[in-house]
């Protein structure tokens, strides 16, 4: 407690001297109470301040749809002109929000896909046999989220995509390259711990010029 001490003295002429004493308290801070102040603090400019910084990060399942080879297309029974391969990626990125409702960042995408049925025999090669596929891809985008409460609600995004991506199977090796619209929708989960971090449901879709892209993934969004 911080005190001030003023002393005021008197010195009479019979030798006796007065004394008088006036103390000021003012409160001090505590330590119990710092930790209130820096959770109202985050949850604060995590939610519900202006323009904050974010960084996500998101694991999912990722689908491209390849025009099937001509090897494909004589020998796939259904007649089907297509071939799907599902593939494993992970994104990682960030950008600005403003309220967690709007925000527009950047992210970069990894994915691969390995077909442990794949055989070198030509006598037993199956249509469906695609042994391997290797991706990158670079996106930015802008999202507006419709809250039902504090970080809590869907949104639906736009943006762009950048890919190369390449698919190798036992008839062919194929290549994809190019930038094209990218539309997505997904579901926040609300914030928790110091509820600024936040768990999200993701989809995308993208459709270049031969090869059609779909994902969905589960990612974790944290807000400065």
């Amino acid at each position: 407690m911080l005190r001030i001490v003023l002393m005021v003295s008197l010195v009479l002429t019979s030798g006796v001297t007065l004394a008088a004493e006036v103390r000021i308290h003012t409160p001090q801070p505590s330590w119990s109470s710092l930790p209130v102040v820096t959770s109202d603090n985050r949850t604060y400019s995590g939610f519900n301040s202006g323009f904050n910084p974010y960084f996500d990060a998101a694991y999912g399942l990722s689908v491209l749809n390849w025009p099937k080879t001509e090897w494909q297309r004589a020998n796939e029974p259904d007649g089907s002109s297509r071939h799907a391969v599902v593939g494993r990626f992970f994104r990682v990125g960030g950008g600005i929000s403003w309220r967690s409702i709007l925000s527009g960042g950047m992210n970069v995408w990894l994915w691969n896909a390995d077909d442990n049925k794949s055989t070198t025999d030509s006598d037993e090669r199956s249509s469906n046999t695609v042994y391997q596929q290797d991706g990158a891809a670079f996106s930015w985008n802008v999202r507006a989220m419709l809250p039902i409460q504090t970080g809590l609600g869907p949104w639906f995004g736009y943006g762009r995509m950048c890919l190369r991506a390449s698919a190798t199977s036992l008839d062919s090796a194929r290549e994809v390259s190019g930038c094209t619209p990218m539309w997505q929708a997904g579901l926040s989960l609300g914030g928790f711990g110091s509820r600024a971090v936040s768990l999200y449901l993701e989809y995308d879709r993208a459709h270049f010029e031969a090869v059609h892209s779909y994902a969905i993934s589960a990612g974790l969004r944290g807000v400065f």
